[in-house]
């Protein structure tokens, strides 16, 4: 299996952009190899790893983002007809009341009927 980035940068796999920076820049700060001058190659070897784990998220985080957005606009291309059906639909029920539905006739019970 492969190497688990979120657990190097001791991060859960729903962190966001700014939970992977904070937890980035305080483990970077712990071990930068100028600031363990005794252990310099352990240090050099973390903070590579480290960097490394931070860049995979990254990739990771946006590539969630972008196939976020591709799916939006794949359903808005090539189902339009579907989306803005619905769209009129809630906008006459809420907005203009009346439209596709008339959904502004009461009853005696108060329930809408069309």
């Amino acid at each position: 299996m492969g190497v688990d980035y979120y657990n190097i940068l001791k991060v859960n796999r729903n962190a966001t952009d700014g939970d992977l920076k904070k937890s980035y820049r305080r483990l970077a700060m712990k071990w930068h190899p100028d600031k363990n001058p005794t252990n310099k190659k352990e240090a050099e070897a973390k903070f590579k790893e480290i960097s490394e784990a931070y860049e995979a998220c990254l990739i990771l985080l946006s590539l969630k983002k972008f196939q976020f957005v591709l799916l939006i606009l794949l359903v808005f291309f090539f189902f339009p007809f579907h989306f803005w059906y619905l769209f009129a639909f809630f906008l006459s029920i809420f907005f203009l009341k009346s439209g596709i539905y008339n959904c502004t006739q009461e009853n005696k019970s108060g329930i809408y009927t069309m």
